[in-house]
């Protein structure tokens, strides 16, 4: 799994995450409970969650393959 430093210097990230925000996915993401919930989750316990558990998380997984296509985390 590449470290979060490698995937915001990849180009494919970067143009993945510029057509999340323009298309609405961004403001989707912050206005969804599951995802404030997700996100107290990890608040909580203290722990700072790895690309493993994020990759996880159905509400991640769906996001992502809703805005970055079919091929989203495979």
């Amino acid at each position: 799994m590449p470290d979060l430093a490698s995937m915001m210097n990849n180009p494919e990230i970067l143009r993945l995450a510029s057509q999340f925000a323009s298309s609405g996915g961004f403001n989707d993401l912050m206005q969804n409970p599951n995802i404030a919930d997700m996100a107290n989750r990890y608040r909580t316990s203290g722990q700072t969650p790895s690309m493993d558990d994020l990759l996880s998380d159905p509400t991640l997984r769906n996001l992502a393959e809703r805005y970055a296509g079919s091929g989203a985390g495979q």
